[in-house]
């Protein structure tokens, strides 16, 4: 019998490496709790809060005030350096002043444009000759000060404006975001390792929480809250664009073209003239999704189960079925077996009648001739993508034979 924890406080628990298959989480109080490496296939994870305990948060709370207090004493260095610029006395101190300044301007222009490792790389360049006018600085300046505290000023701005940046996913400060999200989940919720095929977290609270090395198959995520803030390592949760259609089930008109979105659960999704051209969804969840109009031209869909999708009017041009994709009760009036091109919007329409549609269950005869091929592939111990793709070059490379 499944264990139940629901409603409880978990915080700090130790869950490492356990069979908790099927165990019930709802509403419980997990922030900080270790399931490392734990077998949590069908656990419920739906309305927990997940992240750091308090203490954990006040102790990161003070470590970020220090780090910020160190960023200000150098940026206020930068500035002092800066204020060599009128330095009248000694000409060596006015040079490392204007290098000091021509190295910050770049350093800004080019993080703003480029990110932070092309900044730092313009400063690398630079340092040399920075260090070197810095070596020759001797004796303060009466309005050194000013200028260390304006210094101060604008690098704590610029370093705000580059973490709001990177925070709202902006793809040039990655590195800066990857940092401060794992340097945030220090101490939160871990799912290491763990396994969380067909776990439910839906409208849970999952900020500062590590997904890294995790199974997520057929995982549910709808409205869970903060899943921007989690640290995702490899999993399809860093895609700022999946997450979005994760929480919200909404994807249509998105493209998605060669994404790996193995094991991804998008039940009842809205996916609608999505594009998913070379896409794995192998694995995928698929159960009565709308999926009208949408391209999945070799799209891998092995072991998908898409029970009860939408299917009309998709652009099925070499997708990757198998004999385990799921394909009972497929809504579907027509299909293309084609992408469409400005001189044929249609092309390879099935039924090739344009006035007529797939009735109900038509659909299916039209693919069980491809399932028995892959039934005999299969039982031969071939495989018949292998085939496909040989069979199309030779085609292509023989135009002459209309194969």
């Amino acid at each position: 019998m499944a264990l139940d924890f629901s409603g409880q406080n978990l915080r700090g628990r130790n869950f490492k490496g356990q069979d908790l298959a099927g165990a019930n989480f709802s509403y419980a109080d997990i922030r900080g709790a270790n399931f490392t490496n734990a077998n949590l296939t069908g656990a419920n994870f739906s309305h927990v809060k997940a992240g750091l305990q308090r203490r954990w948060a006040t102790f990161l709370v003070i470590v970020s005030f220090l780090l910020s207090g160190l960023s200000g004493y150098l940026w206020a260095v930068n500035g002092y350096f800066v204020s060599q610029i009128f330095d009248t006395s000694r000409l060596e101190n006015r040079i490392s002043g204007w290098v000091a300044l021509i190295v910050l301007i770049a350093f800004f222009f080019i993080t703003i444009r480029q990110g932070i490792i092309a900044g730092l790389g313009a400063v690398a360049v630079a340092v040399a000759g920075a260090f070197a006018g810095a070596g020759a600085v001797a004796g303060a300046f009466a309005g050194a000060g000013a200028f260390a505290v304006a210094g101060a000023v604008a690098g704590t701005l610029f370093s705000i404006y580059i973490s709001w940046r990177a925070m709202k996913g902006d793809q040039k400060h990655s590195l800066i975001r990857n940092i401060t999200i794992a340097f945030a989940a220090t101490g939160g919720t871990s799912f290491r390792g763990a396994n969380l095929t067909n776990a439910d977290f839906t409208q849970a609270i999952l900020k500062s929480t590590d997904f890294r090395n995790t199974s997520l198959i057929c995982s549910r995520w709808y409205q869970a809250k903060m899943l921007d803030r989690v640290r995702p390592g490899l999993t399809y949760l860093q895609y700022a664009q999946v997450r979005q259609l994760l929480v919200t089930g909404q994807g249509q008109d998105t493209n998605f073209d060669r994404q790996n979105l193995r094991g991804i659960n998008l039940q009842a999704a809205n996916l609608a003239d999505t594009s998913f051209i070379g896409a794995d969804l192998s694995e995928a969840n698929l159960q009565d999704a709308d999926l009208s109009r949408a391209k999945l031209k070799q799209t891998q869909l092995d072991g998908t189960d898409l029970t009860g999708a939408t299917l009309t009017g998709a652009y099925i041009e070499d997708w990757g079925i198998t004999n385990t994709t799921k394909l009972h009760g497929v809504r579907c009036e027509y299909v293309f077996m084609r992408l469409p091109t400005k001189e044929d919007p249609d092309p390879l329409r099935k039924p090739d009648n344009k006035r007529e549609v797939f009735a109900d269950g038509d659909f299916a005869d039209f693919i069980k001739p491809i399932f028995d091929t892959l039934d005999l592939y299969h039982n031969q111990g071939v495989d018949p993508r292998a085939i496909a793709i040989a069979l199309k070059n030779l085609a292509e490379n023989h135009p002459e034979a209309e194969l």
